[in-house]
């Protein structure tokens, strides 16, 4: 920062973003699963609901996790993490959300395990692009 105090967003700031941007990304995921998976608008919208759910529980809790092994580990709060742990932070992030996103997925759908795997990387590479651009 020049000269000013950089603050951190609120609490409700952060919720509002997030509600915001998942409410977008499903509405743009759903119709292009309906459309690959020959799904009904019903069942895609309900399948990129509760994945999306699924992760916005898991995320603080990682985030809350990662942060408190930082802190006990080096003793460097989060804003003060270099690079190199940003990208291990983000890389544990997204496997941790396959964790949970893939069994929703195997339970809302017939899909095989395979299917699943390779819907969710689909769905990792667009919620980065999505993240990014939302975060301009």
């Amino acid at each position: 920062p020049t000269g000013k105090a950089m603050s951190l967003r609120s609490a409700r700031e952060r919720a509002l973003m997030t509600i915001l941007m998942e409410t977008g990304a499903v509405l743009t995921v759903a119709p292009a699963y309906q459309r690959l998976f020959g799904a009904g608008a019903a069942e895609s919208f309900l399948l990129m609901v509760a994945i999306s759910v699924a992760v916005m529980a898991f995320a603080p809790v990682y985030c809350l996790a990662f942060d408190l092994a930082e802190w006990r580990l080096c003793r460097r709060l989060a804003s003060d993490r270099p690079q190199g742990l940003r990208l291990l932070h983000a890389a544990g992030h997204e496997f941790g959300a396959m964790l949970v996103s893939v069994p929703v997925i195997l339970a809302l759908t017939d899909h095989s395990l395979a299917v699943a795997i390779g819907l969710d990387l689909g769905l990792s590479l667009f919620y980065t692009a999505w993240v990014w651009a939302f975060c301009l």
